[in-house]
Formats: C-alpha cells, structure tokens, sequence
C-alpha cells in the first residue's frame, strides 16, 4: 500500500511500493540517485527506518538492501509538497503510443537540444499523431507515428524531454486541454505529471522537415 513520490518541481512521479508503515519520509535527491543504479533497480530492495541519537538530537535513518548492495542515507526534514494536489483528475481524452513505436521515439525526444525548444502535439489524421518540434519560434522536424485516441486531442505544447521521461514511464498520456497537466499512467499504478508549455499556435500543415521516428533514432 505504499508510493513513493518524486519531484523537482516540474515534473512528478510516482510509482507503487512496499514501505515500512512507520510513515512517510523523505530521501535527499543524492540517494535517490544511488538507488537507480541497476543493482537496486533490478530486483527488490527491503526499506528500514531506524532512529539513532546525533549531537542535535535524534536523526531518522532509512536503509535499502539490495542483497548484498545497501545504501543507508538521513531523512530530511519538513513536509513534502502536497503532490496530490498536482495530479489532475477528470482526464476527459487520451493517446496511446505502440510499444514497438515508443523506442524511437524516446531516442528522437531525447535528441532535441534548445533551452526554449517545445515539441507540440497534433492529431494529423486518424490514427496518426504528429509531433512538432519548434526552437526559438523556427520548426526543425516533424515525426508522425501511430496511436490509439480516445476523446478528442487537442494540441498541446510539452518540454521534449519531460514528455520523453512520461512515455519511458507509460505508453498512455491523458489530457484535459491545451493548458492542464498531463498524466502518464501505467496499470500497475505508476505515473507521470508533466505541465504543459505555452501552447505555440504552430499549425500542422507547416511543418517543414518531416522524418519517421526510425529515421530520426537511427539519425
């Protein structure tokens, strides 16, 4: 019954886990660093919170063991922000990407370079999504690929690589409208909330470069 919630203020994730019912606690982003290393991630790692008397009082630790890999690290302080707030509800469309699809276009996401760079979502036909990647007001490419829709999409403008780290996540994306957060949600109840740019008005039929998702990743 335990989640363990991730943030750095733009994007948040979640994902479901077993934690020890002593309460919530809260992991410095360092540690959680160490445990993405593949021997936590690859097979389950057992949590323990202990007290322990320091010269300010009392500190929590948490302990993660990953047989024989452990990383102990401190607690920190305070209250975390209420990311329940941030999860959006009433998701009235969505859009599904097909897992042997989803690769390349991970590798194209993460490709795009641009401190204002957007990468803006279109339904181009039935079936077809097509995505705009436009930097500093100028498009340099275009992908198409298929998906599933269900509702109706509206265009909606996403940071590249923060709609790359909710598709790694999940296939599915849900949406409500041009300005709301999107959700990527898996069916074992881990998910992604990213907040969508300022929609940039670009309209499909001006794209200019266009390539597959394969070309791109091969690119």
């Amino acid at each position: 019954g335990g989640l363990l919630v991730a943030t750095d203020g733009r994007r948040l994730a979640g994902a479901p886990a077993t934690v020890p019912t002593a309460g919530s606690f809260i992991l410095p982003s360092g540690a959680v660093h160490v445990l993405g290393h593949p021997d936590f991630r690859k097979r389950p790692a057992t949590v323990t919170l202990t007290e322990t008397e320091s010269g300010g009082g009392e500190e929590q630790l948490v302990s993660f063991r990953s047989e024989d890999h452990l990383v102990i690290s401190k607690t920190l302080p305070g209250s975390y922000p209420n990311w329940k707030q941030v999860v959006p509800r009433d998701m009235v469309s969505s859009l599904t990407i097909t897992d042997d699809r989803r690769p390349a276009l991970l590798t194209w996401l993460r490709s795009l370079r641009g401190a204002e760079g957007s990468v803006t979502l279109h339904r181009k036909r039935r079936g077809v999504l097509q995505l705009v990647h436009s930097d500093r007001g100028s498009i340099t490419a275009t992908v198409e690929v298929p998906m599933e829709q269900s509702g109706e999409l509206q265009p909606i403008s996403l940071d590249p690589g923060f709609l790359a780290t909710a598709l790694r996540i999940a296939p599915t994306l849900w949406f409500t409208d041009s300005m709301s957060p999107v959700i990527a949600r898996r069916a074992d109840g881990a998910f992604c909330v990213i907040m969508p740019m300022r929609f940039t008005g670009v309209p499909a039929q001006r794209t200019g470069t266009k390539a597959s998702s394969s070309d791109q990743a091969a690119a």
